[in-house]
């Protein structure tokens, strides 16, 4: 499954780990950024299938990010600590899935894969 992702998260060592985690399920991790502005300066409609974000960043948060991503036609994965993620990104935002943090690889491979499906 040669998928393209990028993330973007302002929190080194969750980029970091998630990078890993990606790439171990057999994914390309194609771009990193620290936040959704730095993100959005890449060429994400073609280099990019799937784009996951953390919702608490600076600069452009994840839901703005999201927001632009999803008019692209780029399927939008986001991260939160939130203990209620569901109370604070309602089912019309511009998401395709939510994940709590830490995220675990079991999820995540059937986020992507929903993602994958959408994509086509």
């Amino acid at each position: 499954m040669n998928m393209r992702i990028a993330l973007a998260d302002d929190e080194l060592d969750s980029r970091r780990m998630l990078a890993r985690m990606l790439v171990a399920l057999g994914y390309d991790v194609c771009y990193s950024a620290e936040d959704g502005e730095e993100l959005l300066q890449f060429d994400l409609e073609q280099q990019v299938d799937v784009v996951i974000l953390d919702l608490d960043m600076p600069n452009l948060d994840g839901l703005a990010t999201a927001e632009e991503v999803s008019r692209r036609g780029i399927p939008v994965i986001l991260l939160s600590g939130h203990a209620d993620l569901d109370s604070v990104v309602v089912e019309k935002e511009p998401v395709l899935l939510k994940l709590s943090k830490p995220v675990e690889a079991s999820p995540l491979q059937d986020a992507l894969l929903l993602a994958a499906e959408r994509r086509r």
